[in-house]
């Protein structure tokens, strides 16, 4: 149920654009989890989303630069 839980969480964060608290909430209500699981759930969903996001970044900037080194390039 702890994988069921962590589905709904993210389905409720990404396409119904709910709050952490919100979300939390809907796990307990249902039944999917306590409200002490459910925050668990929520603090490792948005570790992982904080992980993912700064390699975004990272590969963003890295792009960025290239695209600006062949600019300038084609420049000089």
């Amino acid at each position: 149920m702890d994988e069921e839980a962590s589905d709904l969480y993210a389905v409720l964060i990404e396409q119904q654009k709910y709050n952490p608290s919100q979300a939390v909430k809907v796990l307990v209500h249902f039944r999917y989890c306590s409200s002490d699981e459910a925050w668990r759930i929520a603090k490792l969903y948005h570790a992982k989303q904080g992980i993912n996001d700064k390699r975004d970044t990272h590969k963003q900037r890295k792009d960025s630069y290239k695209t600006s080194v062949k600019t300038a390039e084609s420049y000089a």
